[in-house]
């Protein structure tokens, strides 16, 4: 029995880590990619640090696959397995992960504040949340070989619900890889989340 016990509780710390990528060449796959995910932590601008899941298309040499950005809304998690609350009850995670069966890279992170991510909230500071969106698609790009290109420009969306939709909205603005938004029950206003500044 204990054995058994020690079998699984292995199992699941070794499911706890987080995986280091080397920066890649971009281009497609050189060497076949197997479908998988993994665990990472993306550094931003200032010092801290995004946690993230990777879900990896399966992909033969010479192949490519568009980039989905994905996160949460307000007071969520990412998905940080296919068997996971998010991922089977969330719109945005049921969504991303339909995307990632379908061949597609998904990084589907926890914005500052939530979850395993650094720092405090900040409520979409261009500053922060925002330039976030950036470093992720950086991030992105320099560590997942195999990213779509259509016609010279990165194949890349983003999808999130609530607050994430805010944020890709907001960064949309001023990020001209975003060429796909999917903002699902967002606000148009955050003036409309404290009427009056309450």
């Amino acid at each position: 029995m204990r054995v058994v016990l020690a079998f699984f509780v292995t199992l699941f710390l070794s499911a706890c880590g987080t995986t280091q990528l080397t920066p890649v060449q971009q281009g497609p796959a050189v060497s076949p990619l197997k479908e998988d995910y993994f665990q990472v932590r993306i550094p931003t601008h200032d010092g801290k640090e995004l946690a993230a899941t990777v879900y990896q298309p399966k992909l033969a040499p010479g192949e490519t696959a568009p980039l989905v950005i994905a996160t949460h809304g307000f007071g969520g998690f990412r998905a940080k397995r296919p068997m996971s609350i998010y991922g089977k009850t969330m719109i945005t995670g049921e969504a991303a992960l339909e995307a990632w069966k379908r061949g597609y890279w998904v990084v589907f992170y926890e914005q500052r504040g939530w979850g395993d991510s650094d720092d405090v909230v900040r409520m979409m500071d261009p500053e922060y949340e925002i330039k976030d969106v950036t470093t992720v698609i950086d991030w992105s790009l320099q560590h997942l070989p195999g990213v779509s290109k259509v016609d010279g420009e990165w194949a890349i969306g983003m999808i999130g619900e609530s607050y994430g939709g805010g944020a890709q909205t907001i960064a949309s603005f001023n990020e001209p890889r975003l060429k796909a938004l999917v903002p699902v029950a967002t606000w148009y206003d955050l003036n409309a989340m404290a009427p009056h500044g309450h």
